[in-house]
């Protein structure tokens, strides 16, 4: 069975900037789940994931709806928690929608962003703030965390799941239907440019909270540090056991963001 998937160029008509393609290629696929790997390993694991069944009847009307949460949902992640780590996949059997799978530090997290979510869509639609949207229009479900939980065999199988429009994935029923523009993704933070770069975020209120603007290479003499009044070098050891210091790629504008850390190899 054939799976036709539509892409369309920026800036043109749907007619005129049309091309084809058969499922997702290996390249795209790839590129998802080094993406989610990278993230586990860098310790914020995608394990939220957010489906967002689209008003829009089709992937025609749907795609630029897909273009603008997928915009805010990347803004709102970087303003709220520091950075935006998300990869997302467009389907279309039964209604179109997309897989998002997120990184969030927790449920309060999830439940704001869902909240969010729902009152964009309503600005879209040029809905009223008290308007409900269609029945199953968004669901977000995070992991089981417990420490009996295998997290990591479920966290690859999230992956699976949403790329399932792959040639690879024989044993799971693969999505039917048109896909309009790009058929999946990764945010910037996760993409083969930042992975190269081995750049560890930090939450937003980690960075506020240490002053990694006022690191150095080498390392400066121990001075007092706003944390709990230990020099700077030892509060760097105690947030960083498993990271060591590296200076590549590191620009002074983007200090005070990243946390200018690589992983060691155990």
């Amino acid at each position: 069975m054939h799976i036709t998937v539509v892409h369309t160029s920026a800036g043109s008509t749907t007619q005129d900037g049309i091309r084809t393609s058969l499922n997702l290629t290996s390249k795209e696929v790839e590129n998802l789940r080094l993406a989610a790997e990278y993230a586990l390993k860098a310790g914020y694991p995608l394990y939220h994931h957010l489906i967002i069944r689209w008003i829009s009847g089709d992937w025609f009307l749907g795609r630029d709806e897909h273009e603008y949460i997928q915009r805010k949902i990347s803004e709102w992640l970087s303003n709220n928690i520091g950075f935006a780590y998300f990869i997302w996949v467009k389907e279309a059997n039964t209604r179109p929608h997309s897989h998002f799978l997120i990184h969030l530090p927790d449920k309060h997290w999830a439940k704001k962003l869902r909240e969010m979510v729902g009152k964009w869509m309503k600005a879209y639609h040029g809905l009223k703030k008290r308007d409900g949207l269609p029945k199953k229009t968004l669901r977000l479900r995070g992991l089981n965390t417990g420490w009996y939980f295998d997290t990591a065999t479920a966290h690859q199988n999230q992956v699976n799941y949403v790329t399932k429009r792959a040639r690879d994935m024989p044993g799971v029923k693969l999505d039917e239907g048109i896909v309009v523009g790009i058929p999946c993704h990764c945010s910037q933070s996760l993409g083969p440019e930042a992975r190269s770069s081995g750049v560890i975020p930090r939450y937003k209120w980690d960075a506020e909270n240490l002053n990694i603007s006022a690191i150095k290479f080498p390392a400066p003499k121990p001075q007092k540090s706003p944390i709990s009044g230990n020099t700077h070098a030892q509060g760097m050891v105690q947030l960083q056991d498993r990271y060591s210091v590296s200076p590549k790629n590191i620009s002074p504008s983007m200090a005070g963001k990243f946390s200018i850390l690589k992983k060691v190899a155990p």
